[in-house]
């Protein structure tokens, strides 16, 4: 089992729920490793080490920005990473929205900014808004 797992596949897996929301699960094989040595011999079950739920709008706009400007959409998902890495990092809640809570960061582009706005629901980062910054 320690063989299989170590050769786990790490890619995101892209999940819809029945409400629309989109749930992004990467698996980390490595700490699922020393989760099952600390849980003992026997445990056959699926330990998710970081989830970032986008909302379907969010998703559609990353992936045409991917399709349209790679290295663009690479510098806006860095910032998606450190929101799903962690939520509490000063640097990725440096605005707030209020009321609401509700975080904003700008990516810079050459062209236009991107704004990505994003929440939490429980301990899980959700990606509310990501696109054009339309007030600059």
């Amino acid at each position: 089992m320690a063989a299989q797992l170590a050769n786990a596949d790490p890619a995101p897996a892209v999940h819809f729920d029945d409400h629309g929301m989109i749930h992004i699960e990467m698996i980390d094989p490595l700490s699922i490793l020393m989760q099952l040595g600390q849980l003992g011999n026997g445990v056959n079950r699926r330990i998710l080490s970081l989830v970032l739920e986008l909302d379907p709008e969010a998703y559609d706009e990353l992936v045409s920005l991917r399709d349209r400007d790679p290295d663009f959409a690479d510098r806006v998902d860095e910032w998606l990473d450190r929101i799903e890495d962690d939520p509490t990092d000063v640097k990725v809640r440096r605005r707030l929205i209020r009321p609401g809570r509700v975080w904003v960061i700008t990516v810079a582009g050459a062209d236009t900014d991107y704004l990505i706005l994003w929440d939490l629901d429980g301990d899980t980062p959700v990606i509310r808004y990501l696109g054009r910054d339309v007030a600059s």
